[in-house]
This record gives structure tokens, C-alpha cells and sequence, in this order.
């Protein structure tokens, strides 16, 4: 076994249409496999815990147990149109994990502290004014 680099796991995850992603304490955005599948614009098939983020239910499927997964999956495979809806809102979703959304957050932070900061300088230059 030799380790993939991140495009050798693109081009894996591109070839296949369903993941399995089964997490002990279920999916959330710490997970980078969920991250890397959704991005990938795969549809996928994984556990709901108490950090899984409420808009995620939208985007996968919710299996607890083995039996439930292999009908979800026979279900999909029966359902091509669904597989491609899943993957078209799994890339929509996994956007939020690209390098330019990640940027663009940042940005946003910073553009609200500065505009906090300029607003608390101008009411403090007001109240100098008014007890000047």
C-alpha cells in the first residue's frame, strides 16, 4: 500500500458515484473523508451524531445500522436521478470547504471587526465632543 496524494484521491473518488461513510459518533465538520467525498461530488451514505451539523440532512443519507445501508444503497442504484441530485447538492455543500469560501470567511471576520472598531473610534469622538 502506498500512500495517494490529495489528486490521485480526486480522481478515485471522482470514479465512484456512492460513499459509505460510517462514523462512530457520527458525521461532522471536523471530518475530512465526509469533506473530500462531498467536494468530490459524491452521494453519500453516513451516520447522524451530535455534532452533525442540521443542514447536512439535506445533502446525504442518514443510515445507523448495516441493514438500513444496504437498502439506502439498492434504493440509489435502482434511482439514478436521485445519485445525480445527491451529487449535484453534495458539491453545492462541500463548496463551503473550498480554499476561496474559507478565504472569503476570513475576509468577512476581518471586514466586521474593522467596521466594529471604526464605529466604537467614531462614538468615542462624539462623546469627547459632547463632554469636551
Amino acid at each position: 500500500d502506498r500512500a495517494l496524494n490529495e489528486e490521485q484521491v480526486a480522481e478515485r473518488l471522482a470514479s465512484t458515484s456512492i460513499a459509505y461513510l460510517p462514523y462512530w459518533d457520527g458525521a461532522s465538520d471536523r471530518r475530512t473523508t465526509l469533506r473530500a467525498a462531498l467536494l468530490n461530488g459524491l452521494a453519500v451514505i453516513t451516520t447522524r451524531g451530535p455534532q452533525t451539523p442540521r443542514d447536512l440532512g439535506r445533502v446525504v443519507r442518514f443510515c445507523q445500522n448495516s441493514k438500513e445501508t444496504l437498502a439506502e444503497i439498492a434504493s440509489l442504484i435502482r434511482n439514478p436521478e436521485e445519485i445525480s441530485r445527491m451529487r449535484t447538492k453534495a458539491v453545492q455543500y462541500g463548496e463551503r470547504y473550498s480554499w476561496e469560501s474559507i478565504a472569503k470567511l476570513h475576509l468577512e471576520i476581518y471586514h466586521s471587526v474593522l467596521r466594529k472598531r471604526s464605529s466604537y473610534n467614531i462614538v468615542q469622538a462624539e462623546n469627547r465632543k459632547v463632554t469636551g
